[in-house]
């Protein structure tokens, strides 16, 4: 019996409000004026955004990010903060093709005792369950909280997922949640460029109903996918 891990998602999707109510009532109360002006963050963003290749080089530095262990929604939200949604997109959604494609490689070369190390037998074990389940295997854990982006690559490779199945899977395994991110970071820079209380309550009921959505829908689909199994009752 498999259950969706869903304490591990709401513990994360809690300290990331947490962490983001508190950094915005520092950012907004203690910096001084000219930190948070937002004609002089515009103007860096706009720097940035002009350098040659720039969607070049931070999709470089994302696949990096991925060999470093940097968690993927943490890339996907800094590539966010630069580039307009679409841009963002088309930027985190190449780059995680690109490097789920080396990192499935490299598993693939290591083997199952390397990569059981690094993943630990348990994860390994569920990745050998849902092997047989195709494109569907990749697509379900790319969108539950189960492990790191990499390990999961790592994982398939080794295991020797379908080539066009895994890439197929991670598709659409991931495109609701990067979504769900770029949506949710494109507000946040839009508060941090009116840094005010009524902007950041709009932003923080729009980030709530966007975790409690994606929770629910990833609770439903893990359900489907791993049915509950009726307890036993033993007889004394």
């Amino acid at each position: 019996m498999l259950y969706f891990p869903e304490k591990r998602y709401w513990r994360k999707a809690a300290a990331v409000l947490v962490v983001l109510g508190l950094g915005f009532a520092a950012y907004h109360l203690l910096a001084p004026e000219w930190v948070w002006d937002p004609q002089r963050i515009e103007q860096v963003f706009q720097r940035l955004r002009a350098r040659p290749f720039a969607p070049v080089w931070v999709g470089g530095f994302f696949i990096l990010g991925t060999f470093l262990f940097i968690p993927v929604t943490a890339l996907i939200a800094a590539v966010a903060t630069l580039f307009s949604p679409w841009g963002s997109l088309a930027v985190s959604l190449g780059a995680s093709m690109i490097s789920s494609l080396i990192l499935y490689w490299v598993g693939r070369v290591l083997g199952k005792g390397p990569v059981t190390a690094v993943s630990g037998p348990r994860l390994f074990r569920l990745g050998q369950r849902l092997r047989r389940r195709g494109m569907v295997a990749t697509t379900l854990m790319r969108m539950m909280p189960i492990a790191h982006f990499t390990v999961i690559n790592l994982i398939s490779g080794a295991l020797v997922f379908p080539v066009r199945g895994f890439l197929l899977g991670t598709l659409v395994g991931m495109l609701p949640t990067m979504v769900a991110v770029i949506f949710v970071t494109d507000r946040f820079r839009s508060l941090i460029l009116n840094p005010d209380w009524p902007h950041f309550f709009l932003f923080l009921g729009v980030a709530v109903v966007l975790i409690l959505l994606v929770g629910i829908w990833r609770r439903r689909v893990w359900r489907r996918t791993f049915p509950l199994e009726p307890k036993q009752t033993t007889r004394g």
